[in-house]
């Protein structure tokens, strides 16, 4: 597993940093930075967020998205009941996020895929 810092890092190099902050709930990109640095660490379930929304867009960029990825994360999508997968993944709690997971790797892989 990589070092947290590194997960932020990369995150923020395919999404940007104001992107990060929504989906992790924080108010500012002073945060994200400070993950970055190794000078904060955030709570369990917000590294769970982060290292889905890496996952997914490491596939995304694999997959030749890399300029649609930021959009892909913000816009509505069919295949999650016309919802954005930053918004789904900033909401989801507890026991629900491990297949809510699943359902925004799957929605990515149908957009890469058509």
């Amino acid at each position: 597993m990589q070092p947290f810092p590194k997960v932020v890092d990369d995150l923020v190099k395919l999404v940007g940093a104001p992107l990060v902050a929504y989906i992790t709930g924080v108010s500012e990109t002073r945060a994200v930075r400070q993950w970055i640095a190794g000078d904060r660490v955030p709570h369990p379930s917000t590294r769970a967020k982060l290292q889905v929304s890496l996952h997914v867009a490491r596939y995304l960029a694999e997959e030749g998205e890399n300029g649609a990825i930021e959009a892909w994360f913000q816009g509505l999508n069919p295949s999650l009941r016309d919802r954005a997968p930053a918004e789904l993944i900033r909401n989801a709690e507890g026991v629900e996020f491990p297949s809510l997971a699943r359902q925004i790797l799957a929605a990515a892989k149908e957009f890469a895929n058509s």
